[in-house]
């Protein structure tokens, strides 16, 4: 899977880094094309090597190379009954023609929970 993710995005989730850095303000349109991937897709693509500093291509000869800068616990998106899949994410910065999904929240704020009979 391919997601595209600000800064915060893994703080605010509360998905761990596990081994290098998560995106920052400076990974801006200008630097360096940059990627975080999750545990899984590091196992698969570099076994027990370290995958800080490598560099992955999407296949198209219009996209830059981009440096994996960073590595993120695994998450199940798609439940529990199933092994997380590769992930790959993206600064929202560095990729302007991809959608993303937004999550804001505020200190204080609370949303109505349904209630079971």
């Amino acid at each position: 899977d391919f997601r595209v993710v600000s800064p915060r995005y893994f703080e605010t989730i509360g998905q761990r880094l596990v081994r290098g850095r998560a995106f920052e303000d400076r990974d801006e349109p200008r630097a360096q094309p940059v990627a975080v991937v999750n545990q899984a897709f590091a196992r698969h693509y570099w076994g027990d090597s370290d995958p800080i500093g490598q560099r992955v291509s999407f296949g198209d000869e219009q996209e830059p190379w981009v440096t994996i800068v960073g590595v993120v616990g695994d998450v199940r998106q798609y439940g529990l009954d199933r092994e997380p899949g590769l992930e790959l994410y993206r600064p929202f910065a560095q990729s302007p023609g991809w959608g993303a999904a937004l999550v804001r929240t505020r200190a204080g704020s609370t949303t109505p929970r349904p209630t079971r009979p």
